[in-house]
């Protein structure tokens, strides 16, 4: 699973892939069954489900549609999963697509394993008894008639994104795993997803496997079509999310294997896994493998700098990244020794196993920058002029101004309370402002923040990522 935080710069950048030659098709589609799941997640309040910064007239199609059912039991029983079942992020799609829709909603039973057989936070009985408050729902506010309304908006999702699909290799999935596979492949364009993507995998009894990426609406520019700029990041994530149904169930397999140091390693980065929506050792080694894999997919397919790529997953703290991709190009390049990556899982152990997690430690600490923020609003201020056209943010030290940072939620986890950012620039001379240029509305409420590790200091090192500098404040007259 990916996650995408406003972004006002990218500073690292990547050259495109070329076209492939390849035998297997990749599907594009918006689908009825993760837009219900998605709508039901968005109006029971998932924050996850409400942090899209596109198509806001989307958004309000939802809410005017929906408005006379808010009151449904379905939304106190999501809201229910959500609390004391974990059901959240990627949980509710994977859901969806173990769904039919014929005369009701039912599950497919043509599956090996039943949605609660592969993923513990569901069980038997909550999954049938939400699916029963979804056929409600689905059949009293006429879901069909919501979605059809919808259909040239989820149109020209579906051809904005179609330019993309020779530019993936999906061949190489077979090659790299040695899977002679039955592997169909979907892209699912989930609007209402926002900044979030998803991998899930169903596997037919007939051993056909559906291979699914859940892209979210960060995609897209705001004519609904793919910014060119952005369409590698597209691609790797893309990759990203199928490498899931390859690598998740090669961790699970040899889990005890590596589980050991997995432990050991997860508790110096448990804090950020724990924020990125990884709970739990298995969760980091199941993105460590996907993350290695997508870069592999990219040095195997196109010209790339690893340099960039590992540093960009060391600031999201997989500093096991190096390692893990050298044991994959390991397997690569001895092929004739390793037929296919299960064999490979033994001597994978080996290699990871020999990693020292207290001199992986030092590494950590040394990796971050100690600067400190302070911005020209006062976190908690009131009555500020809705004339105020500026937030600078304050820094201790010189900073790197080639790389932009980036604003997020607040405390309050949700987009309407954001302001409408203009720009976002350094100030070059001091080199220790960073400017961002806002439109703020009177008598608003506004809730941000400026996570540390989307700044650099002069010395390329990065801010601490366990910190975060909250700001709220509430506009006058």
């Amino acid at each position: 699973m990916m996650k995408k935080i406003i972004s006002f710069f990218v500073c690292s950048l990547f050259l495109l892939p070329s076209l492939f030659s390849q035998n297997k098709t990749l599907v594009v589609k918006v689908d009825e069954r993760t837009e219900l799941l998605g709508v039901v997640c968005y109006l029971a309040d998932y924050n996850e489900y409400k942090r899209s910064i596109m198509f806001k007239d989307f958004r309000d199609n939802i809410e005017e549609y929906f408005k006379p059912y808010l009151n449904d039991i379905v939304f106190s029983y999501a809201k229910h999963l959500k609390q004391e079942r974990g059901i959240g992020y990627d949980a509710p799609m994977s859901y969806a697509i173990n769904l039919i829709i014929e005369d009701s909603l039912r599950f497919n039973t043509n599956i090996q394993y039943s949605i609660w057989e592969h993923d513990n936070r569901w069980t038997k009985e909550t999954a049938e008894h939400f699916l029963l408050l979804l056929n409600d729902f689905y059949f009293k506010t006429n879901f069909r008639d919501f979605y059809n309304k919808n259909f040239d908006f989820y149109s020209k999702l579906e051809e904005g994104f179609k330019p993309l699909i020779n530019e993936v290799n999906l061949s190489w999935f077979d090659s790299f795993y040695s899977q002679k596979s039955n592997n169909n492949f979907s892209v699912i364009i989930s609007p209402i997803s926002g900044p979030n993507n998803y991998g899930p995998k169903l596997t037919y009894k007939n051993s056909d496997e559906y291979v699914y990426s859940i892209m979210g609406s960060w995609i897209f520019d705001s004519t609904m079509t793919i910014n060119k700029k952005t369409s590698i990041y597209i691609i790797q994530t893309l990759i990203h999310e199928f490498n899931h149904s390859y690598c998740n169930p090669m961790v699970e397999k040899h889990w005890d294997l590596i589980e050991k140091n997995s432990e050991k390693i997860y508790k110096l980065v448990e804090v950020d896994m724990s924020n990125q929506a990884y709970p739990s050792p298995v969760y980091m080694m199941n993105e460590t493998f996907v993350r290695a894999a997508a870069i592999k997919y990219l040095a195997d397919n196109s010209k790339v700098d690893l340099e960039t790529l590992f540093k960009q997953e060391e600031d999201r703290s997989f500093f096991c990244i190096r390692d893990v991709y050298q044991a994959f190009d390991t397997y690569s390049k001895e092929r004739s020794k390793y037929p296919d990556f299960n064999s490979f899982m033994p001597e994978f152990a080996n290699q990871f196993n020999k990693i020292n997690p207290r001199k992986l430690k030092k590494a950590i600490k040394k990796y971050y920058s100690d600067f400190t923020i302070k911005t020209s609003i006062k976190d908690g201020q009131d009555n500020v002029s809705p004339q105020t056209k500026e937030i600078i943010i304050k820094f201790n030290r010189e900073m790197n101004t080639g790389c932009n940072g980036r604003i997020s939620w607040g405390r309050i986890s949700d987009v309407s309370y954001l302001p409408k950012v203009i720009s976002a620039n350094w100030n070059n001379e001091t080199k220790k402002e960073w400017i961002v240029e806002i439109e703020l509305e009177p008598n608003k409420e506004y809730s941000l923040s400026f996570p540390y590790r989307f700044f650099y200091d002069s010395k390329g090192k990065q801010g601490n990522r366990n910190k975060t500098f909250y700001l709220d404040f509430k506009t006058g007259k």
